[in-house]
């Protein structure tokens, strides 16, 4: 009985003797023959090992999964049909496990019609490119090598990337070795110089301009491209980093830490450290961004799959499913669907924008209650309120259109006035200050530091600290935190009657990270339309 060399764990017989089951070490699969043939009786399609990668094609019309049991046997890409989850073809050719794939943004090869496909796995040191739609592999991208150089036998490739516009591609080998290519010419264009261990994931940002990358070596690092140069280090780990991410406006990274670390979040540009995210004691494998950033997806050993808010890094919620660790993530290119693939041998696909139960009519008391749901500290408790709302929409809208009303901009003298009244008489004065500052946020940041400088009252200087910790921190306050929610719920509905809530805060406050939103909504709202 062919098709099995790992450990037998279980053997057993059907009733009618006709049938045998093997329960083997290599995945969470049974192995089945026909006795008097010796034929294999499982089903053709579908993974029978540990599944390493997913990827959704730019349209969202494919999907691609990969990966590989402990005898290196399942290698085969299956892409697949997510709106009826049919496997449509395999591509068949690594030699041993596949560890990463990933498709060209723009789906196509230059001068093409093809949907391009990058492909890495174990024994290899190249890159496959496939034709997702017919199933050919139209090119391999080898590291150059040196004259009479020859290909390690056990290097392997564990992460690829595309940049945004499709023209480069970067791979992550064993050795620390990154090396990036013109996916046009197949020529190499650069070797990034400066891992000491196995690279295992890899991200470029949104304009290009730089690559970021983790390693077994325990850091993460950001690379300017142009030049070729190693930007900075990021934080200081204890661990093995496991994979890094971009958000989708490349203004944070992510990266998921070993064992016990969780996420740690920066800002791109200056290296500073926003935020973490513990989530445990379970191994991390994989996250992913939304596309519209709000929303973090993490996969970990234990069954653990979990959305989690970034703005709060607080769990939103925990999504049930899988048997087994969950190692590769995906979000459509429309944020509605997450695919998530795992040891368990199954790729499972997750609507995460389902409304909460059937649209009910909502009484203007229970609207009241999710909007209060919106602002609170617990974000599954704001996310069942979202889901709530979006089962209503004909009532969300002007509901919530009614209740986002800008702040004015306020004058320079007003600005003023309002730092003043930190050192006023009456308790209630000053309170109504604070708060006026807090939701002005990164807008009175200049005049607060000024007012630090003028020596004030011990009042004053806490009150200004708190302000200033909570810009540092980047912790919102409780009225933004209850917007951006209810600018989450306005922008899934889409429709246009949500338009002039975004128009106006982008016009009355562009600076502030309200203003900053309503106009990131509004950019991602026009797309959709095209």
């Amino acid at each position: 009985l062919r098709g099995y060399q790992g450990w037998v764990n279980g053997l057993a017989f059907s009733p009618d003797g006709k049938a045998l089951a093997l329960a083997g070490a290599d995945a969470e699969t049974l192995h089945l023959w026909e006795v008097a043939s010796g034929r294999d009786l499982r089903p053709q399609c579908g993974h029978r090992g540990h599944v390493h990668a997913v990827a959704f094609a730019p349209d969202g019309g494919l999907l691609a999964s990969a990966g590989g049991d402990r005898q290196g046997q399942d290698t085969a890409i299956r892409v697949w049909e997510p709106a009826t989850g049919r496997e449509l073809r395999l591509l068949e050719g690594h030699a041993d496990t596949v560890h990463c794939l990933a498709f060209a943004p723009d789906g196509t090869r230059s001068g093409g019609s093809s949907v391009l496909l990058a492909s890495g796995g174990e024994r290899e040191d190249f890159v496959r490119l496939w034709d997702a739609g017919s199933g050919t592999c139209v090119r391999q991208l080898r590291p150059t090598r040196g004259k009479g150089e020859e290909a390690p036998s056990d290097r392997r490739v564990s992460a690829v990337a595309f940049s945004r516009d499709g023209t480069l591609l970067a791979a992550g080998l064993d050795e620390g070795l990154l090396v990036v290519w013109d996916v046009t010419s197949g020529a190499e264009r650069r070797r990034l110089v400066g891992h000491e261990g196995r690279i295992t994931s890899l991200a470029f940002s949104p304009d290009g301009a730089r690559l970021a990358s983790g390693s077994l070596d325990r850091s993460v690092r950001l690379w300017d491209l142009a030049g070729g140069k190693e930007v900075r280090t990021f934080g200081k780990h204890e661990d093995t980093i496991r994979t890094v991410a971009f958000s989708p406006d490349g203004r944070l990274l992510a990266a998921g830490a070993g064992d016990w670390e969780g996420v740690w979040l920066w800002e791109a540009a200056t290296g500073k450290e926003v935020g973490r995210i513990a989530v445990g004691d379970a191994r991390l494998y994989h996250l992913a961004f939304a596309p519209d950033g709000r929303t973090l997806a993490v996969g970990c050993a234990g069954r653990g799959l979990r959305l989690w808010e970034v703005a709060t890094r607080k769990e939103r919620r925990c999504l049930p499913g899988h048997a087994g660790g969950v190692h590769a993530l995906a979000f459509s290119p429309d944020g509605r669907t997450l695919a998530s693939g795992s040891k368990d041998s199954t790729v499972l696909l997750w609507d995460v924008h389902t409304a909460e139960g059937a649209a009910p009519g909502l009484t203007q008391a229970r609207l009241e209650e999710l909007w209060a749901d919106l602002s609170a500290e617990d974000a599954c408790r704001a996310d069942r309120a979202i889901r709530a709302l979006l089962a209503a929409p004909e009532q969300a809208v002007p509901f919530l259109t009614g209740r986002l009303r800008p702040l004015p901009v306020l004058s320079p003298e007003r600005q003023a006035e309002i730092v003043r009244d930190l050192d006023h008489s009456r308790y209630r004065v000053r309170d109504r200050a604070t708060s006026e500052l807090a939701r002005l946020g990164e807008l009175a940041e200049p005049l607060l530091r000024r007012k630090l400088i003028e020596a004030p009252s011990l009042e004053v200087r806490q009150r200004v600290r708190m302000l200033l910790d909570r810009l540092d921190t980047a912790t919102l306050s409780a009225a933004n935190l209850q917007a951006l929610r209810a600018f989450e719920v306005l922008e899934r509905i889409g429709t246009a009657a949500v338009r002039p809530v975004f128009e106006a805060h982008a016009r009355e406050a562009p600076a502030a990270r309200l203003g900053l939103e309503a106009r990131a909504s509004l950019e991602r709202l026009a797309r959709r339309e095209h």
